[in-house]
């Protein structure tokens, strides 16, 4: 676990991520929480009003924590898969990213399947989403994008396959590690819907 945050706070992301193991996240309660933790009631009250205020919190430091591993090389990233391809360049970046959401891996898990679930991977794709445009927007008028399709409409559809990409991995019984993870993401980049699927070779 890589975020920031106070000693005893980051004991009660700690002790969420345990929990999760053992229960969904709608059966984690504040006692839980603070007993798996060590930590004393009072202090999760100097923090948090409540447990929703604690979620919002560790939400924001986990994409806080993804932005920060993957937001310095995006641009490269972008370059290579939308304007020069290049596997070898893209790769590394997408690496970064994955690796940043394997570093708390129960916890984006249990965010993204819980009942409010849309709402965080909305602000998650949001936050990416952002990143891209900022990358791009020094270059946007410069860049040819495919016909029939304007540049707002472009990086969406760039970003939507990551994102489904992440959100499988996710939710597997038996998630791949994340460099085969990246790996499947940046082949994406240059493979079109249509060449997914090819007939069997005859025998």
């Amino acid at each position: 676990m890589n975020l920031t945050g106070t000693p005893a706070q980051l004991k009660m992301f700690e002790a969420l991520a345990v929990l999760l193991n053992r229960m969904p996240m709608h059966q984690v309660s504040i006692t839980e929480i603070i007993k798996t933790a060590g930590v004393s009631r009072s202090t999760f009250y100097l923090y948090y009003t409540d447990f929703s205020a604690f979620i919002q919190d560790l939400e924001n430091r986990l994409l806080k924590h993804v932005d920060q591993t993957q937001k310095r090389d995006l641009k490269s990233a972008i370059n290579a898969t939308a304007i020069s391809p290049d596997f070898n360049t893209a790769y590394p970046v997408f690496l970064a990213l994955v690796k940043g959401i394997e570093d708390n891996f129960p916890l984006f898990k249990a965010l993204t399947e819980q009942d409010n679930s849309r709402q965080f991977i909305e602000i998650f794709q949001l936050s990416l989403s952002e990143t891209l445009f900022a990358n791009l927007e020094e270059n946007m008028e410069n860049k040819a994008f495919f016909e029939g399709i304007p540049a707002d409409y472009a990086m969406p559809i760039f970003f939507s396959t990551i994102l489904t990409i992440v959100l499988h991995w996710l939710h597997k019984k038996n998630p791949e590690p994340a460099a085969v993870v990246a790996q499947l993401i940046t082949r994406s980049r240059y493979v079109a819907p249509y060449e997914l699927f090819k007939p069997k070779a005859e025998p």
